[in-house]
């Protein structure tokens, strides 16, 4: 079974929580992110207008994820239907924690699966 963005929230971040039958994974992003979906690309600001933020809910029940944790500080997110997404700059506002699901594939910087 692949792992689903099983919710999205939101505060002054974007939190994805990513989940399977045996672990997840919650990623916060607390800087500006650019989402694509079906070929509209949206720049959304966690600090901005909340209701900016309404096209991260397309993300709920994305199956398929993949993660990629980049060396520069970036964070690629994409989904199985083709939805994609990503942040990061030299400051590092986003953060994972909790357990990858096994369908969830999760890459660190140095290409290896981070958690499982």
């Amino acid at each position: 079974m692949p792992a689903d963005i099983r919710q999205v929230g939101f505060d002054w971040a974007v939190t994805l929580i990513v989940g399977g039958p045996d672990a997840h994974l919650v990623v916060r992003i607390e800087e500006p992110l650019l989402l694509v979906s079906g070929g509209v690309e949206h720049r959304l600001d966690p600090e901005g207008d909340p209701a900016a933020l309404a096209p991260a809910l397309g993300l709920v029940r994305g199956t398929g994820t993949e993660l990629h944790a980049l060396g520069s500080g970036q964070l690629e997110i994409r989904t199985g239907d083709g939805t994609s997404g990503g942040c990061g700059t030299t400051r590092r506002r986003w953060n994972c924690s909790g357990r990858a699901p096994p369908a969830c594939r999760w890459r660190s910087a140095t290409g290896r699966r981070a958690s499982r």
